[in-house]
């Protein structure tokens, strides 16, 4: 599962992925409570939606879940529909479940 995030300017994966067991010196940013977010590098994955496969350069981090920034949405061509709760991507429509009720 992933949280679209489009203040994000990267995309993330969780340290479950960790590529490396110490962080990188220097790499880290500010989460979305002000906290201080461990980068450990970068991971090509492929992430699959509906049967549509996108490889991605994800970072792996100290993030409590895995981000969909707005470098995936750019390079996809992801428009979020915030009026019918869905991501339109590719040729896709893709129901979201929305945190704001």
């Amino acid at each position: 599962m992933f949280l679209i995030d489009t203040g994000s300017p990267v995309s993330l994966l969780t340290k479950l992925y960790k590529c490396n067991t110490v962080p990188r010196p220097g790499y880290s940013f500010t989460g979305r409570n002000s906290g201080l977010v461990k980068l450990y590098g970068g991971k090509i994955e492929p992430l699959t939606i509906d049967n549509e496969t996108f490889q991605h350069e994800f970072f792996v981090a100290d993030a409590q879940s895995n981000v969909l920034g707005n470098d995936f949405l750019i390079k996809y061509g992801g428009v979020v529909d915030y009026k019918n709760d869905t991501l339109n991507i590719v040729q896709l429509t893709i129901n979201l479940c929305s945190s704001a009720t």
